[in-house]
C-alpha cells in the first residue's frame, strides 16, 4: 500500500494540460515559421504564422496576466535567433538574442523561476530543432527534438498553480468524464499519453527533413511560427517574412 501511494502521481488539473499543450504548439509553429522563412518556403511559413497566432489567442485565457505576451515574444525571438544564426545573419541574431533574454526576464516576473526556465527551454529547443533540420544538421536536430520532448513532459506539472482558473475541457477530459473518471486522476502512464496527444499534433512538423521522425513513420510536412494576439510583436514578425 505504501509503495502504491509513493508511486501515485499528483493530480494535474486540466488547465495545466491545456496550457502545456498550447505552449508546445506555439513554440513549434514559431520555430518552423522562422526556419521556413529563412529557407524561402513562404507558404509553409505563413501557414505556421497563422496557426501560432491562433494558439497565442488561446494562451491569453490559459496563463496569468502578462505571461502570454512574454511567451509569444520569447517564442518568436528564439525562433528568429536560431534561424538567423544558422543563416549567418549574425547582426539580426544578436538583436533576437537580446529580445529573447528580455522576454525571459519578463516571464520570470509572472511565473515561478523554474516554470519560466522550462518554457524558455521549450522555445529554444523547438527553435534549434527547426533551424538545424532546415540546415540538414541531423544529429543536432535530433538532440534538440529529444530536449523538446523532455520539456513537454515536465511542463504540465510545473504549470500547476500557474494557470488561471479552469481551462476549456479537452477531448481527453470529455472522454474520461464519460467513462466516469476524473480529469485529474492520472497515473504516470496516463500523463505521458496525454502529452503524447499534444505531440501527435506536432509530429508532422518534426518529420519534415528529420530522418529520425521518418523512421518512426510520421508524415512529412514542415510548419513553423506565428505571432500572438499582440499587435506589435505580430506586425514585427510579419515584417521579417
Amino acid at each position: 500500500m505504501e509503495a502504491a501511494a509513493a508511486d501515485r502521481q499528483p493530480e494535474i488539473p486540466p488547465s495545466a494540460w491545456a496550457a502545456a499543450s498550447a505552449l508546445s504548439e506555439l513554440t513549434v509553429h514559431a520555430a518552423w515559421a522562422a526556419a521556413n522563412a529563412r529557407t524561402l518556403q513562404w507558404g509553409a511559413s505563413h501557414r505556421d504564422a497563422q496557426r501560432a497566432k491562433e494558439v497565442a489567442l488561446q494562451l491569453e485565457a490559459l496563463l496569468p496576466e502578462g505571461a502570454a505576451p512574454a511567451v509569444v515574444q520569447l517564442s518568436l525571438a528564439a525562433a528568429w535567433y536560431a534561424s538567423n544564426t544558422r543563416r549567418l545573419l549574425l547582426f539580426d541574431a544578436a538583436r533576437d538574442l537580446r529580445k529573447l533574454e528580455e522576454a525571459a526576464a519578463e516571464l520570470a516576473k509572472v511565473m515561478p523561476p523554474e516554470t519560466a526556465k522550462s518554457v524558455k527551454a521549450l522555445a529554444t529547443s523547438a527553435a534549434w530543432h527547426a533551424a538545424n533540420a532546415r540546415s540538414m544538421l541531423w544529429l543536432d536536430a535530433e538532440r534538440d527534438l529529444t530536449r523538446f520532448e523532455e520539456c513537454c513532459r515536465q511542463l504540465p506539472a510545473l504549470l500547476q498553480g500557474v494557470t488561471d482558473g479552469a481551462a476549456a475541457e479537452t477531448p481527453a477530459d470529455a472522454s474520461r468524464a464519460r467513462a466516469g473518471g476524473s480529469a485529474g486522476d492520472l497515473s504516470a502512464g496516463d500523463a505521458l499519453r496525454r502529452l503524447d496527444c499534444a505531440l501527435d499534433d506536432v509530429a508532422p512538423l518534426w518529420a519534415a527533413l528529420d530522418p529520425a521522425a521518418l523512421r518512426r513513420g510520421d508524415d512529412g510536412g514542415a510548419e513553423g511560427e506565428g505571432e500572438a494576439t499582440f499587435e506589435a510583436p505580430l506586425a514585427a514578425f510579419f515584417a521579417e517574412l
